[in-house]
């Protein structure tokens, strides 16, 4: 089987779409804008409502220099900007310029300053440092662009964090979890968002909160990846709910504050027979946990509303969904107003 092959970076091409035809509905609720799209876009003048990408930048991972390095499988990248990519591949950074070109590779493992154990999140802040999560030995670590270990944070909440991917630094002593609570006796797992001040204290408990079953206890397990959508741009986090027969984007501020909620009408796209079984013959039975999917795993009816949720460095929301579009891949665009 292949590895992870090809990273592509893109840039958008936003397309307006003409003379106004219709006027955004708003309303307020709770003292709270709400912004409403309906299924069939908006057409504002000066307002995009559909775009393209173009290919920038591709880095081939089964290049044989790279393997070489001990590139494998990605768990994630980020980029500068100036444009140098830098890749997370098992407990190694590697780091590209714009071109694709291979500069450097550091990180080592370790439980000591600056080693690692579980890469878990990673993103490049506006210093120009690189934070990553370590899930392994649970600290935050900070890089300079060439690759010095500066300092690190060790995580010592007592919070249970839904994977090694549940936790972000957003800026000094301050910090967003992806919090699960966990009771094995009963039918419902919960997670929601939370945000830590100094000291790993709790500020605020997000509002969205999404259940899933509990597979030890429940009868049935949805096999659908049902967890929160959420992204982090700048001072603003936005978090998908995909709880309604629309799905619904809250947009936060560090501290916890609602400052917009976006909804859009879904189309209900079922879920064919050949999806199903595929994905019931990809479980391997050989392990208890692939056991236990095999015996209390279903897919409900329908696709859930929201496939992906991205947000670029000018506020704009793009969504992936299940929904049929013209053109291979297509996406959502969602603007602000």
């Amino acid at each position: 089987m292949k590895r992870t092959a090809v990273l592509f970076l893109s840039f958008f091409l936003l397309f307006s779409c003409g003379e106004k035809a219709g006027k955004v509905e708003k309303s307020m609720e709770n003292g709270v804008e709400i912004i409403l799209n309906h299924e069939q876009p908006y057409k504002i003048k000066g307002e995009p409502s559909s775009f393209s990408e173009k290919e920038e930048t591709a880095i081939d991972f089964e290049r044989s220099d790279l393997a070489e390095k001990g590139i494998g499988s990605v768990q994630g990248f980020d980029a500068d900007s100036e444009g140098n990519i830098f890749v997370f591949s098992g407990l190694k950074i590697f780091k590209f310029d714009k071109k694709g070109k291979f500069l450097t590779k550091f990180g080592q493992k370790g439980q000591g300053p600056g080693e690692l154990q579980r890469i878990g999140t990673g993103r490049i802040l506006e210093s120009g440092e690189l934070c990553l999560y370590d899930g392994g030995n649970n600290k935050f670590l900070f890089y300079s662009p060439e690759g010095r270990f500066l300092r690190e944070i060790k995580n010592t909440s007592n919070i249970q964090i839904f994977g090694i991917s549940g936790a972000h630094y957003l800026a000094p002593d301050l910090f967003l979890f992806e919090e699960m609570k966990f009771n094995p006796e009963v039918e419902k797992m919960e997670y929601h968002l939370t945000l830590l001040g100094e000291d790993f204290e709790k500020i605020e408990e997000l509002d969205e909160k999404i259940f899933k079953e509990n597979p030890l206890k429940s009868s049935r397990y949805n096999l659908f990846d049902y967890y929160l959508k959420y992204r982090i741009q700048d001072d603003r986090i936005y978090s998908a709910n995909q709880s309604n027969e629309y799905f619904e984007i809250t947009v936060y501020d560090t501290q916890g504050n609602i400052t917009k909620r976006i909804r859009k009408e879904s189309v209900k796209v079922p879920v064919p027979e050949e999806f199903k079984q595929k994905a019931f013959d990809s479980i391997n039975d050989s392990s208890p946990v692939g056991k236990l999917l095999k015996k209390k795993g279903y897919f409900p009816k329908y696709f859930p509303p929201l496939k992906e949720l991205y947000v670029d460095d000018k506020g704009r929301i793009f969504t992936e969904t299940y929904e049929e579009g013209t053109g291979e891949n297509e996406l959502m665009l969602l603007c602000p107003i």
